[in-house]
């Protein structure tokens, strides 16, 4: 299921995911499973020309931005053609409060943690931690939560959804739970070694994704009083700002959230909610 790993830095969250990609790409065929990586730290760069990549990792933003545009397009293909068997793909965004501060790229893992697993697609969101109102509308898209040691007990419940569990209290260093509905399971976290990597199968070059130029170019600022085309009526909202709160529910975004996180006045929170 699509999956959250978070954690302090020292928790293990970043071995944790390649630990996890390292099992997948040794249990599947390249034919089988393929993964897309956004990796603004350059942690997985171990994983370099791995045959199960089904595109370069992501490290700068526009990288960031063509991978995760193609794979809603790719999402858009399987739905067209009703296509709910073939080659799954995982796609990990690590270091999301980076990845996807920008909204539009936000909008797009909703997306894919929205509609992804019918048709054979798996989001994993890798993030120190997680404060009530950032990546807004993105957690409840995940149900399976692997927890490392967090700040404290408030964070490890709002991560978690399980108020006593106190993360905080965890050692660090791959000591986990792992968290599916209200079933919490402690674990300490499988470290891929050097060799494991190194057996991995490889290729002499990933093949570069095919993006359409105007997909990854940045969309227009939302400027309610600039000048627009004659005929298009004026936009009072952001609809990629509307979809936030859609995907989060009209009232669970609080005006110091819209402000902190979204840049929104008073006014603008409430006309976006509404």
């Amino acid at each position: 299921p699509h999956s959250l790993v978070a954690g302090t830095p020292g928790a293990g969250k970043s071995t944790a995911i390649l630990s996890i990609l390292a099992a997948l790409f040794s249990t599947y065929r390249p034919a089988e499973l393929g993964a897309l990586v956004v990796d603004p730290h350059r942690d997985y760069t171990d994983l370099g020309n791995a045959a199960h990549l089904a595109g370069p990792l992501a490290h700068e933003p526009d990288e960031i931005r063509a991978a995760l545009a193609w794979a809603a397009r790719e999402l858009a293909r399987r739905k067209e053609a009703n296509e709910k068997a073939g080659r799954w793909l995982f796609v990990v965004v690590d270091e999301a409060k980076r990845a996807l501060g920008d909204l539009a790229n936000l909008a797009l893992v909703q997306a894919l943690a929205a509609e992804g697993r019918k048709y054979r697609l798996s989001v994993v969101v890798g993030c120190q931690e997680l404060k009530e109102g950032e990546l807004p509308g993105l957690l409840g898209l995940l149900p399976a939560r692997w927890i490392g040691q967090v700040v404290n007990a408030r964070i490890s419940a709002h991560l978690s959804g399980l108020p006593g569990l106190e993360a905080h209290r965890l050692t660090g260093k791959g000591d986990f739970w792992h968290v599916t509905g209200a079933k919490a399971e402690r674990l300490q976290v499988a470290q891929a070694t050097p060799a494991d990597l190194a057996r991995l199968p490889r290729v002499v070059e990933v093949p570069a994704l095919e993006v359409d130029p105007l997909d990854d170019a940045p969309p227009p600022a939302f400027d309610p009083e600039g000048q627009r085309p004659p005929g298009r009526p004026p936009l009072e909202v952001d609809p990629r700002i509307v979809a936030s709160y859609l995907h989060a529910g009209p009232d669970a975004i609080s005006r110091n959230a819209a402000r902190d996180q979204m840049g929104l006045t008073r006014g603008q929170h409430e006309l976006h909610r509404d």
